[in-house]
């Protein structure tokens, strides 16, 4: 987006009673003063025409992933469970500026459990084309039961 600005133009001097006679007309009259403060306006006016054309261009958010799943239950003897990976969509180009905003919330009985997560990006191999990465989301609990999750990913990509 192209640097936008407003500089106002009108300055406003204040009349003084008893002194100042008020005129609709002259340089210092009425007229004067609401012309040029309808001409800032005007420039006001186009500055935000431009700021709402450059925000109906912008790249939208879509949404990715909105589901719910099943972290499986955490063995702290074995060191097994309480992560559950999520694939983050098709794969990109390494070049790809993508980012995700990511909501998980535990269902209602497990709302004391504490649900981190983390978004992995790894190249993945493509037989020899151009290299692509592949982004995932793994979710980790280490509560001795299952835990549901709400998952919400939107991804927001950006243009070069």
């Amino acid at each position: 987006m192209a640097s936008l600005s407003f500089t106002p133009t009108f300055r406003h001097t204040d009349y003084v009673d008893n002194r100042d006679r008020v005129q609709a007309g002259g340089p210092n009259g009425f007229n004067a003063r609401f012309r040029a403060l309808e001409e800032d306006l005007g420039k006001l006016s186009e500055v935000v025409t431009q700021v709402d054309g450059a925000l109906q261009q912008r790249p939208t958010a879509g949404t990715l992933i909105d589901t719910t799943v099943t972290i499986p239950a955490f063995n702290s003897a074995a060191s097994t469970g309480g992560v559950f990976d999520v694939q983050l969509g098709d794969l990109l180009p390494l070049t790809s500026h993508a980012f995700h905003f990511v909501s998980v919330r535990p269902g209602a009985n497990f709302l004391n459990a504490q649900v981190t997560w983390e978004e992995i990006a790894f190249a993945a191999d493509t037989g020899g084309g151009t290299p692509m990465i592949a982004r995932m989301l793994r979710l980790r609990h280490q509560r001795p039961i299952a835990v549901t999750v709400s998952v919400r990913v939107m991804r927001l990509e950006l243009q070069d």
